[in-house]
């Protein structure tokens, strides 16, 4: 693995993995292709923790060699923790204020598991495809997804295959992705499984306050499934608002599969109607996690927390 600590010139193309590990660095334009023995648990790119701000966009990024594209490491969970890892960075003050890796407008493709690793990230406008397993896996918090086209995940027999996977983490946004996840039953592509466009679960810890608004969703056993961890400490995920998406059917079973506390409201299915998720839902704790309750608003909840507001440093 090559440990990159300044901006590569564009063109570049690396035949390894690499690890970015300085702050601000900004791979655009670059090609990272790795070749050779295919290496579980080594992404294409790796983001250290140390490299906070860092910008990838418009990238070719993709090996079968690869275990995913980009992989962005943990963050200290504990504030003292935080701040030692970016001893001596005007930034630390700011902290536990979330920095943020952008994935901006890369193709994503042909790795042994998932397109990204998301955590304290915000991707937009990619193009993710020809997955082992996932195309964004979600298991850290402040997470935006919009607008990235997902296609052809799961070519790995075995694999449990979603669009967008949320395992662990809160302040999730995932708006106006289009997710095709067509389940083979449904004429959808052989040797690809289909498990979910959208998959909510918290097998790794809690889940809490997510929104889900503006997606096409096409495919899967059933295209949003919120499932329940049942004897783990956060048994189903939290604060779930689903709104505004279109589901376009090509499912196995349903539209939905709900078992979290989850608002939803002017979701419409494939004839254009409104669709009552809860009513299509093979919801076996219904009664129990239902909870009518006033909506979030999108733009607030954004500025609120996810999108950050950094001197000199622009969203995108």
């Amino acid at each position: 693995m090559i440990e990159i600590d300044t901006s590569p010139a564009e063109g570049t193309t690396f035949r390894e993995p690499i690890r970015l590990t300085a702050p601000g660095l900004v791979l655009s334009k670059v090609n990272v292709l790795p070749k050779g023995t295919p290496s579980s648990h080594v992404a294409c790119v790796e983001v250290a923790p140390a490299a906070f701000d860092a910008v990838i966009r418009e990238c070719d990024i993709g090996s079968r060699s690869a275990w995913r594209c980009i992989e962005r490491d943990p963050l200290p969970r504990k504030r003292e923790e935080l701040l030692g890892a970016f001893e001596g960075v005007e930034a630390a003050a700011e902290f536990p204020r979330p920095v943020f890796t952008r994935v901006l407008k890369n193709r994503l493709h042909s790795v042994e598991k998932d397109a990204v690793l998301c955590e304290h990230m915000i991707a937009r406008w990619n193009t993710a495809e020809d997955t082992g397993d996932d195309g964004f896996k979600v298991t850290g918090d402040w997470v935006w997804i919009d607008d990235n086209d997902v296609d052809h995940v799961g070519y790995d027999p075995t694999s449990h295959s979603d669009c967008i996977q949320v395992s662990r983490g809160k302040h999730i946004a995932i708006s106006n992705n289009r997710l095709k996840n067509q389940h083979p039953r449904a004429g959808g592509p052989s040797g690809y499984t289909s498990n979910a466009c959208i998959f909510i679960k918290p097998t790794h810890g809690e889940i809490r306050t997510v929104m889900v608004w503006g997606n096409e969703l096409t495919g899967g056993n059933f295209s949003l499934y919120s499932s329940a961890a049942q004897g783990r400490e956060y048994d189903v995920a939290r604060d779930v608002h689903v709104f505004d998406n279109r589901f376009h059917g090509l499912w196995a079973f349903g539209p939905a599969s709900l078992q979290a506390f989850i608002d939803e409201r002017n979701n419409r299915g494939p004839d254009g109607l409104l669709l009552d998720l809860w009513k299509e839902a093979k919801a076996g704790r219904e009664a129990e996690v239902r909870i009518p309750r006033e909506a979030l608003d999108p733009e607030a909840f954004l500025k609120g927390g996810i999108i950050p507001s950094r001197p000199g440093r622009p969203l995108v």
